[in-house]
């Protein structure tokens, strides 16, 4: 696509909205042109302040090395403006697919706020290490600075994911006002230092911290034919590069079972087990040990529904066993059918993919994950194990929209995401699912 055309779409956009089909044209852009995205979203930055879905969409396409001087515009635009819905999505996007491209200027991020008030204000930080230790500290340490700022200083600290930060952290959180913007919503006070460790998933653990994940992510890759054809969301799913494997993409396993009926059965309704992944064998570095194999299965009809959480113990073989519910056999209110089977396999995606947010996905990315930081709904909920009331690591979770049997699509709730758990002392796995 020609600088011309660039303009024109933005022109057109700007006069005729969506009647103009932006969607369309940017796909077309994304596919066969993404050096020309940078130029788009130039453009936006400084034509369409108020911001539009369609470059929230192509930012997932823009090459890594153009990520750089589109943050370096977006900051420029909010720092000249009073409020530019483009940069902030730019910053926003750049805080999950293109951390190094913000780590430069977190002094100026600070300084402009960009999504302050959002949950997501300062992910900018994560995995910057010491790079803004010295003004944070100092920040978090001035009591004659407003309370809303120590506390963002405070969070952002968190957030880098470095020990000798969050040790530093958690040494400062009595002076900070940990529920300021909770009074200022007139809700009740209950947040403690625990609950914003786990927001960026640790805990305090034997006078030091324990994260709560493995950092690989590996996404679930399945058959091209597999999801049922929704319009708008087939395009992605062939097209997205979370769900378009590439060459350079380094698949790290063979076939794996998915869906279908799963051994064992419910304690809860007394019907068997549905499958969702059978990991035969389990890849290293994910906390599972002494095992070939894990099959990971729960009751679709009961989880969430009948029971909020449901565990498993699994045998040397890895095959489940339903435990921790003693109450009487019950009749589903929703009764499900197992997901259709089909054989996946895991892939490394790079570092791109690492981070990823449901919100932000929009049901455009592939959020059908093990291992790494979990998309979490409604906040970090990890479970405890049943066995020894220990916090359990997260290790799986899978989006909703999956085909099942019945020729239906299954969703977690009203669309959201199963997050599946794992206690390596107990040999326990643990579900439950968030929706909005």
């Amino acid at each position: 696509m020609s600088s011309d055309s660039v303009e024109a779409l933005i022109r057109e956009f700007r006069e005729r909205g969506w009647e103009s089909k932006p969607f369309d044209r940017a796909f077309d852009l994304a596919l066969n042109q993404p050096e020309a995205i940078q130029r788009l979203a130039f453009g936006m930055l400084e034509q369409v302040p108020k911001g539009a879905t369609f470059l929230d969409a192509l930012l997932s396409f823009l090459p890594m090395a153009d990520w750089p001087e589109v943050v370096r515009q977006a900051l420029t635009a909010l720092d000249h403006v009073e409020r530019n819905e483009t940069a902030e999505s730019v910053i926003e996007y750049a805080s999950l697919q293109s951390l190094s491209a913000l780590h430069p200027h977190l002094r100026t991020i600070f300084h402009v706020a960009p999504n302050v008030s959002a949950y997501f204000g300062e992910l900018a930080w994560r995995e910057s290490g010491k790079t803004d230790f010295v003004p944070l500290r100092a920040l978090i340490q001035d009591e004659s600075q407003a309370p809303q700022d120590r506390l963002r200083a405070w969070r952002c600290l968190l957030e880098t994911l470095d020990i000798e930060n969050l040790q530093f952290a958690v040494s400062q959180a009595p002076p900070i006002d940990l529920n300021f913007r909770l009074r200022e919503l007139g809700l009740p006070q209950t947040l403690n230092v625990d609950y914003f460790l786990r927001l960026v998933g640790f805990e305090c653990h034997e006078g030091g911290f324990r994260q709560l994940y493995k950092s690989p992510a590996l996404h679930l890759v399945f058959p091209p034919e597999y999801f049922l054809d929704r319009s708008w969301r087939s395009w992605f799913r062939r097209n997205h590069p979370t769900w378009n494997q590439k060459a350079e993409h380094e698949m790290v396993s063979g076939p794996m079972s998915f869906g279908g009926q799963g051994e064992g059965e419910c304690k809860v309704c007394g019907k068997s087990l549905h499958r969702l992944l059978n990991l035969d064998p389990v890849p290293p570095d994910f906390g599972v040990s002494n095992r070939t194999a894990l099959d990971l299965c729960t009751c679709l009809s009961c989880l969430g529904w009948e029971q909020e959480q449901l565990f498993y113990y699994h045998d040397d073989q890895g095959r489940p066993e339903n435990i921790g519910y003693e109450g009487p056999t019950v009749v589903p209110q929703i009764p499900a059918e197992p997901l259709i089977a089909t054989q996946v396999r895991l892939a490394d995606l790079g570092s791109r993919w690492h981070w990823q947010d449901w919100g932000y996905s929009n049901h455009r990315e592939n959020l059908h994950r093990l291992g790494s930081f979990p998309c979490s709904i409604q906040g970090a909920d990890y479970l405890c194990c049943p066995q020894c009331h220990h916090t359990m690591q997260f290790l799986l979770q899978l989006d909703s929209e999956l085909p099942m049997m019945d020729s239906k699509e299954w969703l977690w709730g009203s669309g959201g995401i199963c997050y599946c758990f794992w206690c390596d002392n107990c040999k326990v796995s643990g579900f439950l699912w968030q929706c909005t």
